[in-house]
């Protein structure tokens, strides 16, 4: 996309038709622990409950050990929250502060809340490097536009990467579906939108144009839409 091109103008965000949007921002500490769950494997660091060592790694580590991540067929039908929580206990002993909120890189990243989509591995981030937005569908919403303007006005980001994902769960359903599903259940429909899709290249385009046609980003220069194929780890550009 050209320099100062500052496209169409989008159709309005759903949840200004239906109320609030669906709210989505998340990223990944600087490091996680690995092992089966509830077990760690370096017995130099700290050790969690029945003696058994928690191991940290950074996402560098991770990317160049694939290995060392639990399969997305794994079965883990026990509560993870205390897990989670017992392997955070050790995590001060590795874990380096920094003294800003702003991304070095300057660059914020809009995407889905898909598990499979490591944004560290994919773009060779590191932590403090650049501000993460996630939601279902890495679809711009209301609440999105609310974390960019705060990213760009009071953060000192200048860039913005949309990135969309084959087999997403937003393409499974329909707004209507869930609508209904949850007024059938609760007696309410939600104020939000679902904003599920049915063409991924269409949806990422809307939303690049909705991001374009926002008063309140003043850095809109930068604006690039990807798709990343979860079946093959590649990445390709979609323009307006």
């Amino acid at each position: 996309m050209r320099a100062g091109y500052e496209g169409p103008r989008a159709e309005p965000i759903p949840s200004q038709r239906f109320g609030r949007s669906m709210r989505g921002a998340g990223g990944k500490p600087p490091g996680r622990a690995v092992g089966p769950p509830g077990r760690g494997s370096d017995p130099s660091r700290s050790t969690g409950t029945d003696d058994q060592p928690i191991r940290f790694v950074g996402p560098s580590t991770l990317r160049s050990n694939p290995t060392s991540r639990h399969a997305m067929t794994d079965d883990f039908s026990a509560p993870q929250i205390p897990d989670l929580v017992r392997h955070a206990e050790a995590f001060p002993e590795q874990y380096t502060p920094y003294d800003t909120p702003k991304p070095r890189r300057k660059v914020t990243v809009v995407t889905c809340m898909d598990a499979r989509l490591d944004l560290f591995g994919l773009f060779g981030l590191d932590t403090g490097d650049a501000h993460l937005i996630r939601n279902a569908g890495g679809v711009v919403t209301d609440d999105v536009i609310r974390s960019l303007a705060i990213s760009q006005r009071k953060l000192g980001t200048n860039e913005i990467l949309l990135v969309h994902h084959t087999d997403c769960g937003q393409l499974t359903y329909s707004d209507d579906e869930l609508r209904d599903e949850l007024l059938s259940e609760t007696g309410y429909k939600p104020p939000w939108s679902p904003e599920s899709f049915s063409d991924l290249e269409a949806d990422l385009k809307q939303s690049m144009r909705r991001v374009l046609a926002s008063p309140f980003l003043p850095n809109k220069q930068l604006v690039r839409g990807f798709i990343f194929e979860v079946e093959s780890g590649k990445l390709r550009e979609v323009e307006l």
